[in-house]
């Protein structure tokens, strides 16, 4: 019996590796193959935040003031807005971080195609060309994503 359940923790935690690489190698074909971006060349650190556009009005808030309160370089953080935003209650916030982070527009849901793990906000730091971390962003942790931002820019200043 304990043989069994060594063997299933085994492979339990075997398929969840694997689906962890797997996530990373799809993301780096989607940002490759969607937006020409070879994420494997970034000589630095790079931070991809993927949001649902089309997610619930109070989860799409919450992302998009933790993503106007992060004081990036243009270049060093790039939300990726996943589909279109149809109501209008947010549109203001929307345009102010446009203006604010350099945004890549997936219109089409092309990340969908891709079998990046993609359903809430994705927070994919790459550095030297390696996903770093690759995290989804349950709601309860966005506060946790914005330690993490300015953790990394401290470390990039110093």
């Amino acid at each position: 019996m304990k043989i069994k359940l060594a063997l299933i923790i085994f492979a339990f935690f075997l398929k969840s590796c694997s689906n962890e690489k797997l996530n990373h190698i799809e993301f780096a074909r989607y940002m490759k193959e969607v937006f020409k971006i070879d994420i494997k060349k970034h000589n630095c650190n790079n931070i991809y935040y993927p949001i649902h556009m089309q997610g619930c009005h109070s989860c799409l808030k919450r992302n998009i003031d933790l993503l106007l309160k992060i004081n990036t370089s243009k270049n060093d953080f790039t939300p990726i807005l996943v589909g279109v935003y149809r109501k209008r209650k947010l549109d203001s916030l929307i345009c102010k971080l446009q203006k604010k982070h350099s945004c890549i527009i997936d219109k089409k849901q092309k990340i969908f195609h891709y079998r990046t793990n993609f359903a809430k906000p994705l927070l994919v730091h790459i550095k030297n060309g390696k996903i770093k971390l690759y995290k989804e962003v349950v709601d309860k942790y966005v506060p946790n994503v914005y330690k993490y931002l300015k953790n990394m820019n401290k470390e990039d200043n110093e």
